[in-house]
């Protein structure tokens, strides 16, 4: 089955200069071509604390606590590329302190019946859930086992 639209995003917190991934820093720094540079169209652009514009191929939004850069078509390692090409070549002074990597598919099942049905699948309506005290107490004890001192022989 095709998904009907799809796409990918990179998103990277930690501490970021949104002036050092303007389209001319980018293209500077050999991460974009300079005609790629010339193409983008803005979003937002607030000199020191928000960098946001379209790539043909993607978008990048950049804030002082925020990367991130996405793209709704394949080849989505495109983008891992452009993320490591601009965080190791630039010369910033960017910290990533956490990361993630999402991807969003839509695929039409037809029929809502068919949705439905899918869904009972992957979340079943009647799944027990453990209340969080009951999955901490779990977390503690699981992988250890109870040692009960059996008696001495010795006399």
């Amino acid at each position: 089955m095709v998904p009907e639209f799809s796409n990918a995003t990179i998103v990277l917190l930690g501490t970021f200069d949104p002036n050092a991934f303007v389209p001319d820093a980018l293209a500077q720094g050999k991460v974009i071509s300079k005609k790629e540079a010339e193409r983008v169209k803005f979003e937002t652009l607030v000199r020191g604390h928000i960098v946001h514009f379209r790539l043909s191929w993607g978008e990048l939004l950049v804030g002082p606590n925020h990367f991130q850069i996405g793209t709704t078509g394949a080849p989505y390692v495109r983008i891992c590329d452009f993320a490591t090409k601009a965080l190791n070549d630039l010369p910033t002074k960017s910290v990533v302190t956490a990361f993630g990597i999402n991807l969003e598919c839509h695929f039409n099942l037809g029929s809502i019946k068919s949705r439905d049905a899918l869904g009972r699948k992957l979340a079943p309506p009647k799944a027990k859930v453990k209340p969080k005290e009951e999955a901490k107490s779990a977390k503690k004890t699981e992988g250890k086992k109870k040692v009960t001192p059996k008696a001495s022989s010795r006399t």
